[in-house]
This record gives structure tokens, C-alpha cells and sequence, in this order.
């Protein structure tokens, strides 16, 4: 592999195109996860109608950015700042629904993946799929993973919280599910842990980080709502460990988004990933 003639760190995409899935509290679990660990990141905002994740985390993010997604011509250089970050930060990006063809089409324009091959090694971007196992939602999954010849990563989110069953098992006779784990880029797949609902109600009323729940919550509700918040934080803190591990055995730093090589250069996805390097990688917390 060539030296990357530049530093770009990780593109984080957080969606899952169909709405309801909860792809805006999947994002704030994941900037909460970053900050427990003291990483810094960027935070773009694309979801600019409700901006929820933008302005919870704004001041624990590095930098910020609120953007609109859409086809109209006027706003196609909108995303340009996701790229333009990413050459300071790991970027999180909060993806509204229904973004995958605008997405994909400024990705082709501006020949994206191709810039990041020939200018920093490798491939610089993982998707992260928020999923509430309906038909619907696997059938946008099966669109993303497929998408530029299965060259994005993709974790896989399957959230508890939009769940209508007891659990997902159903999905494991789905045979279009099925098919997309077999997918060379499907890295992991994490359960993401249901949140009572007083405490979801008490946390989105009042615009707070899960940290900051912690610490408030008590008062209201009581000091089991404190600890029902700290056991959620704590099994979803294990199932994004367990994912960036995954993540790290495909190419991408194992850690967390700013992981380096030691150089304080960011090691790219750069190889084909196989069937056989990501099989048994289901990481599913059992919380």
C-alpha cells in the first residue's frame, strides 16, 4: 500500500432511512460513548429540522456543523463539510431519513471514494444502520450495504427501543437478512438496549446528554431512574466497544474513531473484506 499523501480521520454516518427507527438517539449514544472516553470528534447536523443531536452536544463536540440535505442543486455542496472536518476530527454525522440517494449522488459527483483512495490510501467512511427489524427498514439496509459495490462498512444497529416483539429472533429465518450478513461489508451487528420510558421522556423534555441525566434525574424520579439510566449507559458503552472492535478486525481503528497508528496517522480500510474475516462477528449486549 502506498504512503497516504495526506491525514483524513473516520466518517461516521449514523441513519437508517426509514423514520422512527430512532437514529437521533442512536447518534447521541454514540457522542456519549466518544466523550466518556475523552475523544474528540465533530458533529455535523444533518437532520437541520429537529437539530436535537447538534444542539445536546454542541459544547462537548470539537466543532459543529448543522447542514440540509436534499436534491435541490443550490444546497448539492451542503455535505462538502462533513469531508472538510474530517481532515481535523473523527466526524459523526446525524443522517435524517430518506438521505440515501442525496447522499449518494454528492459522494459520485465529487468522486468521494476515489479522492480518498488516491489521496489518503484508503476508504475512510463507516455507516452505522439504525434498524427496528421491520420489512421495511432490512429492505433500505439491503440498499446502503449494496451501495458503490459494497465499499462502505456498515454496522449494523438493531434498536430494542422501536422493537414490536420481545426480541429479534425472528430476523434470524429472514432469509433477506440473512443475505445481507453474508454481505463482505457487513461488519457487526449490535442490539441496541431499550430505555424505560419515563426516563426517555424526562431526558428529551429537558435536552439533556445521558450525562447530564444522571446527574438530574434522581431528583424526579427517583434514584432507581438514576440507576436504570447508568445500566443502559453502561450496556451500551459495552455494545460500542464490542462494534469498534469488529470494526477494528475489517480496517478500521479498533478503539474509537481517533484511533491512530502511532504516527498520528489514521489506518484506512484498504483491503477486501471477505465473508470469512466478519463471520461470528454479531455483537448483540444482552441487557
Amino acid at each position: 500500500m502506498a504512503t497516504p499523501k495526506r491525514k483524513l480521520n473516520y466518517i461516521h454516518l449514523v441513519g437508517g432511512e426509514k423514520g422512527g427507527v430512532g437514529k437521533t438517539f442512536i447518534s447521541r449514544a454514540l457522542c456519549q460513548y466518544l466523550s466518556t472516553l475523552h475523544k474528540q470528534y465533530a458533529l455535523v447536523e444533518a437532520d437541520s429540522q429537529i437539530d436535537d443531536v447538534g444542539r445536546i452536544y454542541k459544547s462537548q463536540a470539537a466543532e459543529t456543523a448543522t447542514i440540509t440535505l436534499s436534491d435541490d442543486p443550490t444546497l448539492e455542496s451542503e455535505p462538502d463539510i462533513i469531508f472538510n472536518l474530517a481532515e481535523k476530527y473523527p466526524v459523526l454525522v446525524n443522517l435524517p431519513s430518506n438521505t440515501l440517494d442525496v447522499l449518494e449522488t454528492w459522494m459520485s459527483k465529487v468522486g468521494l471514494l476515489q479522492l480518498m483512495q488516491q489521496e489518503y490510501g484508503g476508504n475512510y467512511l463507516v455507516k452505522w444502520f439504525v434498524s427496528d427489524g421491520c420489512y421495511e427498514s432490512i429492505r433500505q439496509l439491503e440498499r446502503s450495504i449494496s451501495q458503490f459495490n459494497n465499499a462502505i462498512p456498515h454496522v449494523v444497529v438493531l434498536n430494542k427501543g422501536r422493537l414490536n416483539g420481545r426480541n429479534f429472533g425472528y430476523l434470524e429465518k429472514a432469509e433477506t437478512y440473512q443475505a445481507i450478513r453474508k454481505a463482505p461489508n457487513f461488519v457487526a451487528e449490535v442490539q441496541f438496549p431499550a430505555m424505560e420510558s419515563a426516563a426517555q421522556y424526562f431526558i428529551d423534555a429537558h435536552e439533556l446528554t445521558l450525562e447530564q441525566a444522571m446527574d438530574k434525574v434522581q431528583d424526579e424520579l427517583g434514584v432507581l431512574a438514576k440507576q436504570r439510566i447508568k445500566t443502559f449507559v453502561d450496556i451500551l458503552g459495552a455494545s460500542f466497544e464490542q462494534a469498534f472492535s469488529a470494526l477494528g478486525k475489517a480496517g478500521v481503528p479498533q478503539d474509537s474513531p481517533n484511533s491512530s497508528n502511532g504516527n498520528g496517522k489514521r489506518e484506512p480500510v484498504t483491503k477486501d473484506l471477505t465473508a470469512t474475516e466478519v463471520k461470528g462477528q454479531k455483537v448483540a449486549s444482552k441487557g
